[in-house]
């Protein structure tokens, strides 16, 4: 090796200041700054070369993985991530079937989609024609305990994304658990409810927030001492990052979101400690692969930073981190290329940190999944873990100047976003004052205006179009019969009437001792403060994805769409 530099000793290194003389001089004209300066939709300037005298200052750059402010990671060690992969099927019996079938193959985590009922709370057959249409459907105990037969819950840990409220849904796991003589203590993971995600995701919440901050408090405390493994709270960044926001938008408010969730539970009672851990975040991986991962690290760091300022111990200020790669980015047409998006998408939320991951099925915006894009989407997952060995390395972008540098000015301006958000009083108003959807707004116009120029490209769709598009070959079941067999069996059941559980001193043992003789999940919603009509509004963050535009220019044009 040393006799291969000697040869290049005779040649003068350049400075950098040199470097940039001669380049300037190749633009011919054009500035520096307009040549090879980019500015992002996070209102970030990169630049063509980044050095370390650029890196060297940064306040984390000097951190270790497993140590506060965790930029580098949570953990010394490391064994990767879970394999969470959503499971999107419309009844329990089938949904058992899938899950067992992608348990055995790979996947280490049970990750329950809920349809639109569910997550409302609401029994199936009281909105018949939305049952099982975007999930599962859930109505009772029955429905729990068909979901989990045959399935280890101590090895196998869940994720659900419950809505506004969680009570009704948990205690319904609970439930059959006792019923089954379970331990209750070997549930683990995520059971999260995320009232300001509804709020902003569909516009609306039949729920006090202040009843809703009472369940969550109550949940919290019986997790801790019953479920210390589970966590009760899920805060979600998609909501954001699907209607179109940037990085630094999706995360700040997120934190915004954190806060108020780690304040209310605090000023009833929580102890920060407990709070803190009790909160899981949700964040969607974008195409830009290098801001992803400085989104994640840079995430990390400023909750250990928010925690410590409400008093956690640095073991609360580890935060643990959801990724989904976006279905922002997924495209009707050339389907088979979002398995190339999914798998940069999920790459990056390796090298992030992330602490469980889905990788999105390639026709995940045409269809519900099928047993194959399953499949490739799970080995997407695997063979990142198992054959690129990612898992060997914690923090493997750590180090590098580009990454240090775009982490560290992530964090400045997400912090500086989080702030403005934090001056309109509480996130709750913010998202009921419009701030965060005005924000994502402008910059969802920002996409489509570069988007229709082409400047950012959807390959097979804005760019090198298939003018021979034909049809996926592996069309989704059709699970029209299934439903309809699920909701004669709800229909059968006999439910039983539950009265208030609001002034219950615990409420969580009352609803599920009725959930265990025949509550159903309508039942128990009514009883802990689901109201018939709408109490807080807000303009709604609709999800799209960037294709769209293009999508229809394309339809109009005769080509082939399954």
């Amino acid at each position: 090796m040393k006799k291969v530099l000697d040869q290049f000793s005779e040649f003068e290194i350049p400075s950098y200041k040199k470097w940039r003389e001669v380049t300037e001089k190749s633009l011919k004209g054009t500035t520096f700054e307009q040549g090879l300066v980019t500015e992002t939709y996070e209102g970030i300037l990169l630049q063509p070369m980044y050095r370390k005298e650029d890196a060297e200052n940064l306040p984390f750059i000097h951190t270790l993985p497993g140590k506060a402010p965790f930029t580098r990671g949570t953990h010394t060690l490391t064994n990767g991530w879970e394999i969470n992969q959503e499971i999107n099927v419309a009844t329990p019996i089938e949904f058992n079937k899938v899950a067992r079938h992608d348990l055995n193959r790979g996947q280490t985590a049970l990750n329950i989609v809920l349809d639109t009922p569910t997550k409302w709370a609401v029994n199936a057959t009281d909105v018949a024609s939305e049952a099982g249409k975007a999930g599962l459907s859930i109505s009772g105990i029955k429905d729990i305990t068909n979901i989990l037969e045959g399935i280890n819950i101590k090895n196998v840990p869940i994720h659900v994304h419950a809505g506004a409220n969680s009570l009704p849904l948990f205690s319904l796991f609970i439930a059959h658990l006792e019923q089954a003589e379970l331990p209750v203590e070997d549930l683990c993971g995520c059971l999260g409810m995320d009232p300001l995600g509804e709020l902003v995701t569909s516009g609306s919440l039949p729920y006090e927030l202040a009843d809703c901050y009472t369940l969550m408090t109550d949940l919290t405390k019986w997790a801790n001492y019953h479920t210390p493994n589970l966590q009760t709270v899920l805060v979600h960044g998609n909501a954001y990052h699907n209607g179109g926001s940037s990085a630094v938008e999706e995360l700040a408010f997120s934190l915004s979101t954190g806060v108020e969730y780690l304040h209310e539970l605090t000023s009833r009672g929580v102890d920060v400690n407990i709070a803190a851990r009790c909160i899981r975040f949700s964040f969607s991986m974008g195409s830009d692969f290098f801001m992803e991962v400085a989104k994640l690290r840079a995430a990390r760091a400023l909750w250990a930073r928010i925690v410590e300022t409400f008093g956690g111990n640095e073991e609360a200020q580890r935060m643990t981190i959801h990724a989904r790669t976006s279905a922002w980015t997924k495209t009707i047409f050339d389907p088979y290329v979002n398995m190339l998006r999914a798998t940069t998408e999920a790459f990056a939320a390796a090298v992030g940190g992330a602490d469980s991951i889905h990788v999105s099925c390639f026709d995940e915006a045409i269809q519900k999944s099928t047993d194959f894009s399953r499949r490739i989407a799970r080995n997407t997952s695997i063979i990142l873990k198992e054959e690129a060995q990612i898992v060997r390395a914690i923090d493997p972008a750590g180090g590098s100047w580009y990454v240090e540098v775009l982490t560290n000015e992530v964090a400045k301006k997400a912090w500086e976003l989080f702030q403005q958000t934090e001056e309109k009083g509480s996130m709750s108003q913010a998202i009921i004052n419009g701030f965060p959807q005005e924000v994502v707004q402008r910059t969802a116009v920002k996409r489509a205006r570069n988007i229709e120029q082409r400047n950012d490209i959807f390959v097979g769709t804005n760019m090198y179009v298939n003018k021979d598009e034909k049809g996926l070959d592996w069309p989704a079941d059709d699970e029209t019969a299934q439903i309809v067999d699920h909701l004669q069996q709800v229909k059968s059941r006999a439910y039983i009437p539950v009265g208030s559980l609001i002034a219950k001193a615990n409420k969580i043992e009352a609803a599920v001792q009725v959930a265990k003789q025949g509550a159903s999940l309508g039942e128990l919603a009514k009883a802990t403060g689901r109201k018939t009509e709408a109490v807080i509004c807000a303009k709604a963050i609709l999800p799209t994805r960037g294709a769209i535009s293009f999508e229809e220019h394309l339809k109009t044009e005769g080509a082939a769409v399954s």
